[in-house]
């Protein structure tokens, strides 16, 4: 993405240009995309509803700290938030640490829940461009997979 044209704290709109053509980027276009309908429901949870659950699903260590650890969780539970911190990772973790954003996904994913993907998605993509445009960040581009595929179907129409 060649430019941000984003002024506010919460954008509404990433804009671009590609191969000399205009791209617009809205949460709602996300969700849509990857039909996700994920506009209506929640960001976070509370911890008090996170830890009974993860103990539920075999983890086997403190949940009242700030971490939670892969490797703390039987297999087929590290195995999927392994997957989710791939999917997820800023790469400002280690992997065996769980972020609280990768366990509020899983929490929304293993409970059935609405939860506001598309939303946080846009937001770290701002996130990210802003921080190569300040320069405070190595520039890498986040959710390489995410964005080929959704440039991909946009520019096709």
């Amino acid at each position: 993405m060649q430019s941000s044209h984003c002024k506010t704290k919460n954008p509404f709109l990433l804009t671009s240009t590609i191969n000399k053509e205009h791209v617009e980027i809205i949460i709602e276009s996300i969700s849509t995309m990857f039909r996700l309908e994920d506009l209506i429901g929640m960001e976070s949870y509370p911890k008090n509803d996170l830890h009974p659950e993860f103990i539920e699903w075999g983890y086997e260590g403190q949940t009242m700290g700030a971490k939670l650890f892969k490797p703390k969780f039987p297999p087929k539970m590290n195995f999927f938030f392994h997957t989710l911190l791939v999917f997820l990772s800023l790469k400002t973790t280690s992997f065996n640490k769980i972020p609280l954003k990768a366990r509020y996904l899983g929490y929304a994913i293993l409970r059935n829940l609405n939860h506001k993907l598309s939303h946080i998605l846009f937001l770290d993509l701002v996130a990210n461009l802003r921080a190569i445009k300040q320069g405070t960040c190595n520039p890498f581009l986040i959710y390489p997979r995410l964005l080929s595929f959704y440039l991909k179907n946009v520019l096709r129409k």
